[in-house]
């Protein structure tokens, strides 16, 4: 998971870290973007872990790219919107074991950002359990550009 720090409080939290002896967490910056962030390495869903270090107010929005390889887990690709959370999921697939192997390996990817842990912990809950229905869907059929016609499309709707 990655913390992006707010550029206004950047100064105090390092302040804060320095009244310890050592930072729990390194402070990193964005080739991209130069925002400050700092990596964590836990599970989003790990019920255990709270972020009590960078206080609330400090953080700017948190973001988390996991990949679940459970073909059961697999939900419809597309964009999904909780509260203020927004999460992106697509899936990949790939020969495995050489150029003519049979063999394909599919995953599903998943992106997140929230401005908060607890949203983006709540999102990721209701995705993984199958509750969300994707506001984008990417796997509607395609409309023709010449077609006046609505494509004959399978309704599916959402679980309660």
């Amino acid at each position: 998971m990655y913390f992006y720090i707010k550029a206004e409080a950047l100064d105090e939290l390092k302040e804060m870290w320095e009244a310890r002896d050592k930072a729990p967490y390194r402070l990193e910056k964005d080739d991209k973007t130069g925002e400050s962030y700092v990596a964590i390495y836990a599970s989003p869903l790990d019920p255990t872990f709270a972020m009590e270090e960078i206080p609330g107010e400090f953080i700017d929005r948190v973001t988390v790219r996991e990949e679940i390889s459970n073909y059961n887990c697999f939900r419809i690709e597309g964009v999904y919107r909780l509260n203020e959370a927004i999460l992106m999921c697509h899936l990949h697939s790939w020969n495995v074991g050489g150029f003519d192997s049979k063999q394909t390996l599919t995953k599903m990817f998943v992106n997140i950002s929230s401005p908060n842990l607890k949203a983006l912990q709540e999102i990721y809950s209701q995705f993984r359990q199958g509750k969300l229905y994707p506001e984008e869907n990417w796997e509607s059929p395609q409309i023709s550009p010449d077609s006046e016609e609505e494509p004959e499309n399978e309704e599916i709707t959402p679980k309660e």
